[in-house]
């Protein structure tokens, strides 16, 4: 996100008597008014999303600003968390950087854990931007419980052998009983 300070940006467009040349400038370089005091530039994306490193973490989730195509896509993912749903599907595409891994983190922080912190982030971020799909996704988890996110990141391997370590991962993080890890883990070996 980019913020500017505006009283500031009217400064830089106005002449500036204060503004020196690099000779000149020693002791008065605290006059001078620079983008950097004017423009501050959120750096929460400053590098790429990794689904399984980042999967656990609030400040991006936090950071994230959900458009209205997110909007839409989450509208259908709570839609299929309906019994009734027949469309559960969902195909995220589009070119390098525009968004598809952290509204994957964004959705896997929605559908988490209540208690878990970056659900909480998540579902303030929803609150603000669409509170009525916050509550549907609220009152969509079963037993108040969160639910099982398989994270896999597209990488030159397997597609069965990444889906496999990533639900025995989703599984230990969860909690849930070490023989089930071991049992998917067994599964996969070729």
């Amino acid at each position: 996100m980019i913020e500017v300070d505006s009283d500031a940006a009217r400064d830089v467009t106005e002449p500036d008597t204060r503004i020196q040349p690099a000779t000149q400038r020693g002791q008065k370089d605290r006059d001078v008014t620079t983008l950097d005091r004017v423009i501050h530039i959120g750096t929460a994306y400053t590098r790429s999303i990794n689904l399984t490193r980042d999967a656990d973490a609030p400040d991006l989730i936090r950071a994230y600003v959900p458009t209205s195509r997110a909007v839409q896509a989450l509208e259908r993912m709570a839609d299929g968390l309906s019994g009734s749903a027949h469309q559960r599907a969902l195909a995220l595409i589009g070119p390098y950087g525009t968004g598809k891994s952290v509204f994957g983190l964004f959705a896997a922080a929605v559908l988490s854990e209540p208690a878990a912190e970056q659900h909480s982030a998540a579902m303030a971020v929803l609150e603000t931007t669409a509170p009525d799909l916050a509550a549907r996704f609220c009152a969509a988890h079963p037993n108040g419980r969160g639910f099982l996110r398989v994270a896999i990141n597209g990488i030159p391997d397997s597609l069965i052998r990444q889906l496999m370590l990533g639900l025995a991962l989703a599984v230990e993080q969860a909690g849930l009983p070490g023989v089930l890890v071991d049992d998917i883990l067994v599964e996969y070996e070729p």
